[in-house]
């Protein structure tokens, strides 16, 4: 008769859910908002011209910055010695929309004030002096 009565109630319980309680509801998921804009204050920056590279490559800078590429090959900037003498480069962008002058020394700078991506090189060495300059809002 134990018996009897532990099934029934082992089967009442599965029939109920188990005594687990109500389910509980959740919560919709919301789409989340787009990411605000930046606020990035525009920044002064410098790439570094060396024997046959620039440093950095690659350079990511707010809308209004300032980039100077500055010759350090031959200066006490020059890991590979201050006394070398630096190769003719420029700072030449795609299309030809702006170039420094062929130089050994000395710097130039632009001022970037549309968000994009800006490649360069060198005119003396395209295929191995190359860069970019990314400019984001």
């Amino acid at each position: 008769m134990r018996i009897g009565a532990l099934v029934n109630a082992i089967v009442c319980l599965a029939a109920c859910g188990g005594g687990a309680g109500p389910a509980t509801p959740t919560s919709p998921t919301l789409p989340t908002a787009p990411p605000a804009p930046s606020t990035a204050m525009p920044t002064d920056t410098v790439v570094a011209v060396g024997v046959l590279s620039y440093s950095p490559t690659v350079l990511t800078v707010p809308v209004g910055s300032t980039v100077t590429w500055k010759w350090t090959c031959g200066t006490s900037s020059d890991p590979e010695g201050a006394t070398r003498h630096c190769a003719p480069h420029t700072v030449t962008f795609d299309l030809g929309s702006f170039t420094s002058p062929t130089q050994t020394a000395g710097a130039y700078e632009r001022k970037f004030t549309e968000a994009g991506t800006y490649a360069y090189y060198c005119v003396v060495h395209p295929t191995f002096m190359v860069g970019k300059v990314i400019v984001v809002r």
